[in-house]
């Protein structure tokens, strides 16, 4: 297939899996405590130190507040559709990458495989339509090591390295350093089946190191500086213990990273045996200038780097499945590569297989489109909350969140709802502020103190849901005269 028509149908593909009823559920998981954030730095201009209901939240970086604020200022709303679309954006800048960066190496067939494996496993699937970390993550991380495994092979060294450790910064953005390990485990195994271990002492890998540090240290500081508690290495040094040590330790769940983990493949898991049994060398996959024994010496270094990097994180006591979701990104370059090395017959008998797999992927999301549409899944009551609550300010509000907890129904006041933690950073003026009522007294006299008595006051109650959605909590809805 040429390269016009290969790209044309990863994005048809694309379009199919990940577009159909994005807008429709309602925010969910960790999406509010990587969207609000956002809304507060285009409310504040502090586009340094982000803050979650009201209060730095340093633990990670700005990567997705940004990527989610800069959404809402291009679109001018703020909504479902507008806070995923940066995650559905980097699914397919990663599956266009694959299928035209590894043609040289994979040949045309087994780089368009490889990005609809990509798009099509459950794991990315699942995290690539929320506005989450973890597909702009992966995302990062896949483009990097792809880029490094296409310029290497093609002998472009330099270009190798600046280019893979110039996404793996922005990468650190993101989410910090986990993917560095999976970078360097699977680049070492490489270098080290090839025997150019010492590539990484050359100039070519210091000068990307270079770019590297300076695509996220010139952040590290100004956030450092402009951190008010001036706790920002202290918070960041916790994270990187709290998840090499015991804190978060469950047994159980511990035994089931690794099966939970190779399930976040499926259904393409199904075909790993292969990538461990067959030579990774295909006589369909002619390459210019290259032997297939260097191919498939770089496949061997993929396979054992991909172990690896699996096993050290997978093993960790308080590790989680969705940390090893960015090397999903390489098992479909090695499925890709094992297809093509199955001799004739089999791939004749592997390609219903796998069409089927990937029309099943389309059937699938868009029955489940459906379901949202029509309200069976997905939920509402976050929605109804806030129309609630605009019921009394009119709509769209303008109100103020004082001291409330990190919730998700916030996200439905839209641009005029300001999450406040601290009485310095209250306005001169407002007129409707809301307050938790189990702190009603103390939070009321502090607000009478600077807008006066209140005229009015509404207690509501928030849903009862999973994850931050609610708890079940009054508030206290105050209007103060104008």
């Amino acid at each position: 297939m040429r390269l016009p028509a290969a790209l044309a149908l990863i994005v048809l593909l694309w379009a199919a899996v990940y577009l159909p009823g994005l807008g429709t559920g309602e925010v969910r998981g960790e999406e509010a405590r990587r969207v609000l954030p956002g809304r507060t730095m285009i409310q504040t201009g502090d586009w340094i130190v982000p803050r979650s209901a009201g209060k730095i939240y340093n633990r990670k970086p700005p990567g997705i507040n940004w990527a989610t604020a800069a959404a809402i200022k291009i679109t001018g709303r703020m909504d479902e559709w507008t806070v995923r679309m940066p995650s559905v954006l980097g699914v397919l800048a990663l599956a266009l990458v694959i299928g035209t960066a590894m043609r040289g190496f994979l040949g045309a067939d087994g780089a368009l495989l490889g990005a609809l494996i990509m798009l099509t496993n459950i794991g990315f699937i699942e995290k690539g339509r929320l506005a989450e970390i973890e597909a702009l993550y992966c995302a990062c991380f896949g483009i990097a090591i792809v880029s490094w495994l296409a310029l290497w092979w093609s002998g472009r060294t330099r270009a190798a390295w600046c280019l893979s450790l110039a996404v793996l910064g922005l990468g650190f953005l993101v989410k910090g350093p986990p993917h560095v390990w999976f970078f360097y485990a699977i680049v070492i195994a490489v270098l080290r089946e090839e025997k150019r271990t010492r590539e990484l002492l050359r100039r070519p890998h210091l000068a990307g190191l270079v770019i590297f540090f300076g695509t996220w240290a010139w952040w590290a500081l100004l956030n450092s500086g402009h951190n008010p508690q001036k706790d920002s290495g202290a918070v960041w040094m916790e994270q990187i213990t709290h998840r090499l040590g015991f804190a978060e330790f469950d047994f159980t769940n511990w035994l089931l990273q690794i099966p939970q983990s190779i399930v976040n493949f499926l259904p393409w898991a199904l075909l790993l045996p292969l990538v461990w049994r067959i030579p990774l060398v295909s006589d369909r996959c002619p390459v210019p200038h290259h032997d297939d024994a260097r191919r498939s010496t770089l496949l061997a270094g993929l396979k054992k780097g991909l172990l690896a990097a699996f096993l050290v994180i997978a093993l960790l006591p308080s590790s989680r499945p969705r940390f090893m979701l960015p090397l999903n990104a390489v098992a479909a370059i090695l499925v890709a590569a094992a297809v093509q090395g199955c001799a004739a017959d089999w791939r004749r008998r592997l390609r219903p297989w796998v069409i089927g797999t990937m029309a099943a992927s389309v059937v699938g999301i868009g029955a489940y489109a459906m379901l949202l549409a029509r309200g069976v899944v997905g939920g509402g009551a976050l929605r109804a909350f806030a129309r609630e609550i605009e019921h009394h300010t009119g709509a769209p509000p303008q109100i103020i969140l004082f001291r409330t907890p990190e919730r998700m129904w916030p996200f439905y006041l839209g641009l005029g709802c300001r999450e406040i933690a601290d009485l310095d950073d209250l306005p001169p003026r407002a007129r409707w502020v809301m307050t938790p009522g189990k702190d009603r007294e103390k939070n009321v006299s502090m607000l009478e103190h600077r807008y006066g008595s209140p005229k009015g006051q509404t207690v509501l109650k928030e849903p009862l849901t999973d994850d931050a959605g609610g708890k079940g909590w009054e508030y206290v809805l105050l209007e103060f005269p104008q």
